[in-house]
């Protein structure tokens, strides 16, 4: 019980945290508008809106940082045209230090979403090598009930060394499980390795000791 419910206290924190990252850019703008409003024309709150835009980058689509953006830019314009100084010089530099910070976050967002495919891709490469290396095995196997699941350990790592297979063999059902060292594709090939060692090994020897030998040598 006590790592169930550390397990879901800590999703509770990760929504949480979640929910706070997506409400921050616009809490930077409200907050920036706030302080524009509430203090003397010659104090600027132009870095909480700047921020608004960099802090959606990481973690929003193209489109939403587009958005935030563009919401900053108009609040900033807005309170600017309300205390008469858009065409003044200290607000344009604002709005171009603004823009300067918008166009940066987008390049920010770009870099992300391309690392985060590449990401994406590897993963599902792995994975899918994995179930080609370990198959479900059957219900029965030599009279015995058989069931086996693979689980990543965390949702967000790459798959793993973890191995199984059992076979029934004439000298009865064997069963291996265990695990290589290192992760992705890597560990996959050592996998396949282990396992094809192992179903060869367990057919032809008629002991256990000499089907951990031939794994040991494969």
């Amino acid at each position: 019980m006590g790592k169930r419910d550390g397990q879901r206290g800590g999703l509770m924190e990760g929504s949480r945290t979640r929910r706070f990252v997506w409400a921050l850019p616009a809490l930077m703008i409200v907050a920036g508008a706030a302080v524009d409003l509430t203090t003397s024309p010659n104090f600027s709150a132009i870095p909480l809106f700047a921020a608004a835009p960099l802090i959606a980058a990481p973690f929003f689509s193209l489109a939403s940082t587009v958005r935030t953006a563009g919401a900053a830019f108009l609040v900033v314009l807005a309170i600017r045209a309300a205390h008469g100084t858009l065409g003044h010089v200290v607000p344009l530099t604002e709005l171009l230090t603004l823009v300067t910070v918008s166009a940066l976050a987008l390049v920010i967002n770009s870099v992300v979403r391309h690392s985060n495919e590449q990401l994406a891709s590897a993963r599902v490469i792995a994975e899918t090598a994995m179930r080609a290396v370990l198959p479900t095995p059957d219900d029965r196997i030599g009279g015995l009930m058989v069931a086996a699941r693979y689980e990543a350990a965390q949702a967000d790592e790459f798959v793993g060394g973890d191995l199984f297979a059992i076979v029934d063999t004439p000298h009865g059902v064997r069963l291996v499980v265990g695990d290589v060292r290192g992760k992705g594709l890597e560990a996959v090939g050592a996998v396949a390795v282990v396992i094809g060692a192992f179903r060869e090994a367990a057919e032809q020897e008629s002991s256990l000791e000499g089907v951990a030998q031939r794994l040991e040598r494969a």
